[in-house]
């Protein structure tokens, strides 16, 4: 069976050339349709090296994947719906990874 994923990808790089002290972070959100969640981290892994290549730089890639539940896909259309009771706009829900 397949599910929908919602994936967290991290890699950083050394500012200043190698051996420095502070890294720049690229934090970036995905989202995969996969037959699990080794198959959706390899998809993120994919989409993070080719945005943050080894070659400039980037290391410590990691990524972090997480399945989004039917109630929780319900929740989130519900909101989008503009059903929602506050005047402000839609109370939306959150995803934990």
């Amino acid at each position: 069976m397949r599910e929908l994923y919602v994936m967290a990808l991290y890699a950083t790089r050394p500012l200043g050339g190698e051996g420095a002290d502070d890294h720049e972070v690229a934090l970036r959100v995905a989202l995969a349709v996969a037959g699990g969640p080794e198959e959706a981290r390899a998809r993120g892994m994919a989409l993070l090296i080719e945005a943050c290549p080894r070659a400039e730089s980037w290391t410590n890639h990691h990524v972090s994947a997480s399945p989004v539940g039917r109630e929780q896909l319900r929740a989130l259309f519900d909101a989008l719906s503009g059903d929602s009771t506050e005047e402000g706009g839609a109370d939306f829900p959150e995803l934990i990874m």
